[in-house]
């Protein structure tokens, strides 16, 4: 694990090992090329750029696996875009979302109470995540970040 700075079970460092990777996986910013303070009509621009580039017209003389792999980015790119990004509520969540990604590491330094209170906050915003209808995966990175409470530091948010 790239992580072995942190006192926990192997269980443990392969959650965190896969917290990071979804995290990655997930950052639609980068996905649209934008900055996270990106108005709308910046993210809108993007959007149309992405729909251009990836439109199976444009992609027919492609090998196949290109092809699949453009139609999955342009599905994923207006999914987000529509659950996401055009949705004021939903993108508050998101960047909740995204403030606890840079701290993933440090919430297994923090004394049990604070961890506790954490990890409160984020079953939270995992519930408000799914009330709104985010991305599954986006609910999964949270879930598995709750796991990662429960296998390295024995915390559990209250139901």
């Amino acid at each position: 694990s790239v992580h072995a700075e942190y006192e926990m079970s192997s269980e443990g460092h392969a959650l965190l090992d896969r917290i990071y990777d979804l995290a990655a996986e997930n950052d639609y910013y980068a996905l649209f090329g934008v900055e996270p303070s990106a108005e709308l009509e910046e993210i809108t621009r993007q959007r149309r750029m992405l729909n251009s580039q990836f439109h199976p017209d444009k992609l027919r003389h492609r090998a196949p696996h290109e092809q699949e792999r453009a139609t999955h980015m342009l599905a994923l790119a207006n999914e987000v875009y529509n659950t996401i990004f055009s949705d004021e509520e939903a993108r508050e969540l998101y960047d909740k979302l995204c403030m606890y990604r840079g701290e993933y590491g440090n919430l297994l330094r923090v004394d049990t109470d604070r961890l506790w209170y954490a990890a409160q906050n984020i079953s939270l915003l995992l519930s408000s995540m799914r009330a709104r209808g985010l991305p599954a995966v986006v609910q999964y990175e949270l879930e598995q970040l709750l796991e990662l409470l429960r296998v390295a530091k024995g915390v559990v948010p209250d139901e």
